[in-house]
C-alpha cells in the first residue's frame, strides 16, 4: 500500500495516481487511479519469472515518484542441466581439462543456491573428485574433476540433485601415432 498525504501528513483521498510495473517483468491487476483517504492498495502484483528485483512506481503529479521493490527468489528445484565439461576428449586414464558443471534450476530456469549435487561415473571407469558439490549463488555446482577410465570405450557420468539428474559424456583418444606404409610385393 501507499498513502498520499499533504504537507502536514494528513491522508488525502481522490488524488489521481498512476501505478505501474517498472522492472522485473511482473504484472499488476486492479491498480488504482485515485488514492483512498488512507492506505491505498497497489492492486494485485505478481512478480516476474526471473529471480531478482521487481519494482512498482507510484506517480502523483507534482511529487517525486515512489518506488516499491520486492525481491523474487527461485522456486523449488524442477531440473538439473549441464552447464560445462560435457563432450570432452582426453587420453585414457587422464583427467579432463574442463571441470564438470551443472545448474539446479526452478521451472523458469532460475538457478537455486545451496543445493547438493552428486557427480558420479556411470560407464567407462575412472573417477570424479569431489563427488559432492554445493551450488553457488547462481545455482551452479562446478569444480568436479573427471578422470576418465583407462581402458577406453564409452565414458559417461551423471550429476544428480534430489530426484533430478543429467548426463555427461567423454571420448577417449589415443596417444599413439599410426604410420601406414605399403608393403612391397
Amino acid at each position: 500500500t501507499f498513502t498520499v498525504t499533504d504537507a502536514s501528513g494528513n491522508a488525502l483521498g481522490n488524488v489521481a495516481v498512476a501505478v505501474a510495473v517498472t522492472s522485473g517483468g511482473g504484472t499488476l491487476v486492479g491498480a488504482p487511479t485515485k488514492s483512498s483517504g488512507g492506505p491505498t492498495s497497489v492492486g494485485t502484483w505478481t512478480l516476474g519469472t526471473t529471480a531478482g528485483t521487481n519494482t512498482l512506481t507510484v506517480t502523483v503529479s507534482g511529487l517525486p515518484p515512489l518506488t516499491i521493490s520486492a525481491t523474487g527468489t527461485p522456486g523449488s528445484a524442477n531440473r538439473i542441466v549441464v552447464t560445462g565439461g560435457n563432450t570432452q576428449t582426453g587420453l585414457a586414464g587422464a583427467q579432463l581439462a574442463t571441470p564438470l558443471a551443472a545448474s539446479v534450476q526452478d521451472q523458469f530456469g532460475n538457478g537455486i543456491a545451496n543445493q547438493q549435487v552428486t557427480f558420479l561415473v556411470t560407464a567407462g571407469g575412472g573417477s570424479i573428485a569431489p563427488g559432492l558439490v554445493t551450488t553457488n549463488a547462481s545455482g551452479v555446482a562446478t569444480g568436479a574433476l573427471w578422470r576418465i577410465g583407462n581402458k577406453g570405450g564409452t565414458q559417461t557420468a551423471t550429476a544428480t540433485a534430489g530426484t533430478f539428474s543429467t548426463a555427461f559424456s567423454a571420448t577417449t583418444q589415443s596417444s599413439y601415432v599410426v604410420d601406414l606404409r605399403p608393403f612391397p610385393g
